[in-house]
């Protein structure tokens, strides 16, 4: 986990520190107009990706410490196509995709696992 300075722990994604923002990203988007595709309209440390409609996108997620965390898109469901045993380390981009990838809501990274996601962006 990643400080700031002020004493609290906080996640990271892509090396940067995730702080929520003080107006949710959802009525900032559905409420800006063509200033939604801004990125610096959503608040500095959201780490914001803004996606065309029906992008598939994967994530890779690499829980880098002993604890298992819960993972949630708010929105989609989505196919776990890499969900690596404990202990496994980082994803190196060696796993075989299973044809049929399971969907859920929710899936769990494993401590010091990975999981790969892929979703479509159809909803905002």
């Amino acid at each position: 986990m990643d400080n700031l300075g002020d004493g609290a722990n906080y996640a990271w994604f892509n090396n940067h520190t995730y702080i929520r923002p003080k107006v949710p990203t959802l009525y900032s988007a559905l409420t800006s107009g063509n200033m939604a595709i801004d990125a610096a309209i959503y608040g500095e440390h959201t780490i914001p990706f803004i996606l065309e409609k029906n992008n598939v996108v994967e994530i890779v997620l690499n829980n880098m410490d002993a604890g298992k965390h819960p993972f949630h898109l708010h929105g989609h469901a989505f196919q776990t196509v890499v969900r690596s045993a404990e202990e496994a380390g980082v994803y190196v981009n060696n796993e075989t995709f299973p044809e049929f990838p399971m969907r859920r809501d929710t899936v769990m990274a494993r401590p010091n696992g990975n999981i790969v996601l892929r979703f479509r962006a159809d909803n905002p």
